[in-house]
């Protein structure tokens, strides 16, 4: 998994929002 290492929060925050919403369209 790349992530930012210099931001691993914010990727992870990132992950956890696509994540939020699975099929929510």
């Amino acid at each position: 998994m790349l992530c930012c290492l210099e931001s691993e929060i914010q990727c992870w925050g990132k992950i956890i929002a696509e994540e939020s919403r699975p099929r929510l369209t």
